[in-house]
């Protein structure tokens, strides 16, 4: 049974979710999740990940129909045997659907590790306020 506030949390749940893997291309090699937070104001998503060491250069956020996929190589293989290996070596991946995003206007930057998105709302999925005229 859905009350209306459930109603309204399933929906904005939905807006913004992980994807499966599917149709898109994936890096080849391993796949790391970085941890995530996303946050959600009146005209805007903000999502937050971790990526210590990333060099900006190679760091993906492409925007592709209603997917968000962010891609970083994590570490490049070292040359010769490795006597102890701690660092991962791979990709770290992410793809999440995303619903009422203006991708034009979609901004990241990086700072101590820390990869900031901001994708700005379309205007029919920012709230807003109807007035109310008197007849």
């Amino acid at each position: 049974m859905f009350t209306e506030e459930n109603e309204h949390k399933h929906r904005k749940e939905r807006r913004f979710r992980a994807a499966p893997h599917g149709h898109t291309s994936v890096p080849k090699g391993p796949l790391f999740a970085p941890p995530v937070d996303i946050y959600e104001a009146d005209e805007r998503f903000v999502i937050l990940a971790d990526v210590p060491g990333a060099d900006p250069q190679r760091l993906d956020v492409s925007m592709k129909g209603d997917e968000m996929i962010l891609t970083v190589p994590v570490r490049e293989a070292a040359p010769g045997d490795a006597r102890r290996r701690e660092y991962r070596v791979g990709h770290w991946y992410r793809r999440f659907e995303v619903e009422g995003v203006d991708a034009d206007g979609a901004e990241a930057s990086l700072h101590n590790g820390v990869l900031k998105v901001v994708l700005p709302k379309t205007e029919y999925a920012a709230p807003r306020k109807v007035e109310i005229k008197q007849a």
